[in-house]
């Protein structure tokens, strides 16, 4: 470009001037590691992977509180993706999207849905990632590869986790008055509707929506209020003859 500039003319104020390249000595200069920061999360792909791990990080702490690594990664990723996304023509409708689809997430692990909010979420952010750039420059635009693994990897994760938080919810206890629902016991004295049982050599004030006598079995329905059960009396199963009839045949 130097060789070719070389003896160009231009005009500066209506006075004409030579280009003299030939003996220009070319000087260079590096970016500073801090340049290089800001350069690498200005890069959309990056910025945008960033924003995705953070919210997978805070959707983990928010669905197992108590972690605390996953949520302190999350908001580290955040902040830098929001200190890439400073650089770069953002579409505030995209990042909306983006955010509905956290809500709509978390909404999954408190609400039964049968997985209809996790689909709208990941309907959601699939729109909000092709939208969230808003630029006509190809460098400036986020790799349809990258969002299309980005939301199949945030949808395999966060149905992952659903299922053992909805695995955890349905887990019987095995502690305290919750574990012992379902427990067998005996009725101590005639409960009418209240009385005595005893369950695991333990005597409880319990109570029966129904009249059971005394040394009858029981079975644990809830706890309630007071330390105090509700019980039912256990039907026995009826005895089943196995033996053939004998036919008597008289002369």
């Amino acid at each position: 470009m130097l060789e070719k500039l070389d003896g160009r003319i231009y005009l500066r104020n209506g006075v004409a001037h030579k280009i003299v390249t030939r003996s220009a000595v070319l000087s260079y200069s590096e970016m500073t590691w801090r340049q290089e920061i800001f350069n690498t999360l200005s890069d959309p792909n990056v910025a945008y992977m960033l924003l995705m791990l953070g919210i997978l990080g805070i959707f983990f702490e928010i669905s197992q509180p108590g972690v605390i690594l996953p949520g302190a990664i999350g908001a580290l990723a955040l902040l830098l993706a929001f200190l890439g996304f400073q650089t770069l023509p953002v579409n505030y409708v995209g990042f909306l999207l983006i955010l509905l689809a956290i809500i709509l997430f978390i909404l999954e692990v408190k609400v039964v849905s049968y997985g209809m909010l996790t689909v709208g979420g990941l309907i959601a952010m699939t729109f909000g990632s092709l939208i969230l750039v808003d630029s006509p420059e190809p460098y400036l635009q986020i790799s349809r590869t990258v969002i299309a693994a980005t939301v199949l990897v945030c949808g395999s994760f966060i149905s992952l986790v659903l299922y053992f938080v909805v695995r955890v919810q349905k887990t019987r206890f095995v502690s305290g008055l919750e574990g012992m629902i379902g427990e067998h016991g005996e009725a101590v004295t005639a409960l009418d509707p209240r009385g005595l049982v005893s369950v695991h050599g333990e005597y409880w004030d319990a109570r029966a929506e129904e009249t059971i006598a005394a040394g009858s079995e029981i079975e644990i329905v809830r706890s309630e209020a007071n330390l105090k059960l509700l019980v039912r009396a256990v039907k026995a199963a009826p005895e089943v003859s196995t033996a053939k009839e004998k036919d008597y045949v008289s002369d």
